[in-house]
């Protein structure tokens, strides 16, 4: 008999139902809507917690539309198609769904789902025990694990670590240091590989037995306990909760126990783990996770990407940068001799910088190289979430693109935090919480508060913080923004929050006139400089939908800003809007860039050009009746030709005197 499961959290049903939608996007239950309709009924009934399973009468009823009538013992449909389904399932799980955290299962002569570990599913679609208290090593170290809990030994070197080591270390065996310690840190940061090497640590300092679990085939808080047992090598004891043997185990503990807890994020578990704390003063806990705990107690360390070489550095510098270290090293691995050059270093240097230092993203880069020269790879790389380590395999599937490892902690979300993910993206080079509200609700429909999404998407490692002198921002990671801003395109919403976006750029640039002071101005050049890729990308986006007020009006406040050490910018951006729209689109914002473009063309040196853009400026300003930009237009022109030049010179030497 199945053994009695307790009751699971509502995050434990978020994740059954995302497994449920993927096994219903697989092919074979698409082109079958009886038995797509058949399973989603089971499952729901079981994300509902229902008292008794289903009868055969209810679900005639109810999925295949039988009337009142309807007479399960001669008329048969709901066992035939209940078989089918059960066979469907086994095909779906020995192919589409063969690297899924977990399955689910319709048991031979019940009507009731069951949730079970990937990893205890047998061979063949066999039946296992239900919620079996075993969760297997990683595909990685399965054939060589001595016992349960042992650290799997690395196959390669820990490249680029030694400051993280030593701080880790220097955590773990501080005898006032924190209890529980969280590696957070964005999908294929590299946590799991760096709590390996402090596990192996301890080991040899010999200072504590040390204890390793991955979680990422666990699927609730049940599981996990039964995990907890067997790793300690116990047996459940009748009439008590596992986690309690467990907690009375730990509390006889009389030397220094290191629990390592990997990949923890998708665990509504935090709850037994603050239960383990708390039955021994020997125990400490390291996790790997994409979010903290938040238990009190808790020590985060942010595990962040590796360094990536700057845009000018010099090939014996590359060599030093620990990106470009790890590219060459599993580069190595599938072409034998590879090594930096001069040659191939500017093309290596950019697809780490490209790759963001992320260890997983450059591994399966320099795993292309066993067919694609460097640079080809470079060129490549607009598709970079998409690449594949085929060489490789075993590893786990959410490990197999970074698109994977990105998409595992976009399921974890909830879902207005998956619509505020994917809005944000619009953001360029970072941005404030005060632009994250104006873009991320824009059209009010969020029902959620911002600063705490924001919060949650931080936490989750979707976002970083730059904090400067003045002001906290956040951004993304540039993989982590392909992927979001992917979502976005393929959402409803999808040009909503570009608008809200470049609406927020134009109200920050309007701002330097509205400023009363030098402390004022001063502080607004500042926000200018650190917003300047969010004034290129929402000019952008104004000429690419052809709205010629704003992107003409953005232009027109940005040029004050731009005449301080922006030259290039502000000439390429005038040119750009006057190009792209005619006067009549929006003739008074129209006629000021073309002063402004006219004024710029003087300080560059060019008078025709500078004549040219005033006559415009001049006969468009009169047409609309706007006599500020006419009197700027008539002034321009008698600058940018020599009699004016020379009275406005005799002018000014006059007032000097």
């Amino acid at each position: 008999m199945p053994t009695a499961v307790p009751a699971a959290s509502s995050d434990e049903m978020a994740s059954v139902r995302a497994q449920l939608e993927r096994v219903l996007a697989a092919d074979l239950f698409r082109t079958a809507p009886t038995l797509a309709r058949l399973l989603r009924y089971l499952v729901e009934r079981y994300v509902a917690n229902a008292a008794a399973p289903p009868k055969e009468y209810g679900i005639g009823v109810d999925v295949f539309g039988r009337g009142a009538g309807f007479d399960p013992r001669t008329d048969t449909i709901v066992r035939a198609e209940a078989r089918r389904l059960r066979a469907r399932l086994t095909r779906y799980y020995r192919t589409t769904g063969a690297g899924d955290p977990f399955c689910i299962r319709v048991p031979s002569g019940h009507y009731r789902v069951e949730v079970l570990p990937r990893a205890a599913v047998g061979r063949a679609g066999s039946d296992p025990p239900a919620m079996a208290p075993r969760v297997e090593a990683p595909a990685t170290y399965s054939a060589f694990r001595a016992k349960p809990g042992a650290v799997p030994a690395p196959r390669l070197p820990l490249l680029g670590r030694a400051r993280e080591q030593s701080e880790l270390d220097a955590l773990l065996t501080a005898r006032q240091g924190p209890r529980l310690i969280t590696l957070t840190g964005t999908g294929g940061s590299g946590k799991t590989r760096l709590a390996i090497e402090a596990g192996l640590h301890a080991r040899r300092r010999r200072t504590a037995r040390v204890y390793y679990v991955r979680l990422a085939g666990v699927p609730n808080a049940a599981i996990f306990q039964l995990a907890m047992l067997r790793v300690f090598g116990l047996s459940a004891a009748d009439n008590a909760p596992p986690i309690e043997t467990v907690c009375r185990h730990l509390s006889g503990a009389r030397h220094p126990v290191l629990l390592i807890l990997d990949n923890f994020e998708h665990l509504p578990a935090a709850a037994l783990v603050g239960a383990m704390l708390d039955a021994s003063i020997h125990l400490r806990i390291l996790v790997t996770s994409r979010t903290a705990l938040h238990l009190y107690g808790e020590r985060e360390y942010r595990v962040v990407p590796l360094a990536v070489p700057a845009g000018d550095a010099t090939v014996s510098e590359l060599r030093a940068t620990p990106a470009v270290q790890l590219f060459v090293q599993r580069a190595a691995t599938v072409r034998p001799g590879f090594a930096l050059t001069r040659a191939n270093a500017a093309a290596i240097a950019e697809t780490c910088r490209r790759l963001d230092g992320l260890p997983l993203g450059i591994e399966l880069a320099a795993a292309q190289c066993r067919t694609l020269s460097p640079a080809e790879l470079a060129r490549q790389l607009p598709g970079h979430l998409d690449m594949r380590a085929d060489n490789v395999a075993d590893v786990p599937d959410r490990q197999r693109t970074l698109r994977d490892a990105i998409d595992w902690s976009h399921q974890l979300l909830g879902t207005a935090e998956q619509i505020l993910f994917r809005r944000l993206a619009v953001f360029a080079g970072g941005f404030t919480l005060e632009a994250a509200k104006w873009v991320g609700d824009a059209p009010g429909d969020l029902r959620m508060d911002v600063e705490a999404g924001v919060a949650r998407l931080h936490g989750h490692s979707l976002l970083y913080v730059t904090t400067p002198d003045l002001e906290q921002r956040y951004g993304m990671l540039s993989t982590v923004r392909t992927y979001a801003l992917e979502r976005l395109a393929a959402s409803a919403d999808g040009d909503t929050p570009r608008r809200a976006h470049a609406a927020f750029c134009l109200h920050l640039a309007e701002a330097g006139a509205r400023c009363a002071t030098d402390d004022l101005r001063t502080a607004w050049l500042a926000r200018c400089d650190r917003e300047r890729d969010n004034f290129q990308m929402a000019l952008d986006g104004l000429i690419a939908r052809a709205d010629a007020q704003r992107a003409l009006l953005l232009v027109g406040a940005l040029c004050p800003y731009w005449e301080r050490g922006h030259v290039a910018t502000a000439h390429r951006s005038i040119q750009a809007v006057l190009q792209r729209f005619p006067p009549d689109a929006a003739p008074a914002p129209w006629a000021r860039v073309s002063c402004l473009g006219g004024a710029l063309e003087q300080r560059l040196g060019d008078a025709s050009a500078a004549r040219a853009l005033f006559l415009r400026a001049l006969a468009t300003a009169r047409a609309c009746g706007d006599p500020a930009v006419e009197a700027m237009a008539r002034t321009g022109m008698a600058a940018s030709n020599p009699a004016g030049r020379a009275i406005n010179r005799r002018r000014s030497r006059a007032k000097g005197s």
